[in-house]
């Protein structure tokens, strides 16, 4: 029963994630922590009541329930900070990050990307693609070209 209701849990945490995380991508909106929490939470008790209407057998007292929910709740909550916090390191600029973001406050971003390749013929284009974007979605870059 316990395997049921994590798995489920984690199949509809993955599409929770990815509509919180396509609403900050694409909206460059700011979803908050508390509404992800909330979120898992309700994907928690849902799974719970799912799989205890596909087990009719097993009967668990309303506390119970909401210790289990509690306690998944807790842990998806203390997940969510554990990835804000790495979030929240700052980037380690070198020259290349420099002048990234010097080209993204001037340029759109793929032809930053084109922009370094040229003047960094050795750095592999996944490395370029990987520090343009982790620095275009930093607050790093904050003039109006940035994101066309």
């Amino acid at each position: 029963m316990f395997l049921s209701i994590y798995l489920l849990s984690t199949i509809l945490s993955l599409f929770v994630d990815g509509l919180t995380g396509a609403l900050r991508s694409f909206g460059h909106a700011n979803v908050p922590r508390l509404i992800d929490t909330i979120l898992h939470g309700a994907v928690s008790g849902i799974s719970l009541y799912v799989v205890l209407t596909l087990f009719p057998s097993i009967d668990l007292s309303t506390l119970t329930v909401m210790g289990i929910v509690f306690v998944h709740l807790f842990g998806a909550s203390f997940w969510l900070n554990r990835e804000n916090s790495k979030e929240d390191v700052p980037l380690e600029l070198d020259s290349i990050d420099q002048q990234i973001i010097h080209l993204l406050r001037t340029e759109t971003i793929v032809s930053c990307v084109e922009r370094i390749q040229h003047d960094y013929p050795n750095l592999p284009k996944r490395d370029v693609l990987k520090r343009v974007k982790q620095i275009s979605q930093s607050n790093e870059v904050t003039e109006p070209f940035h994101g066309r």
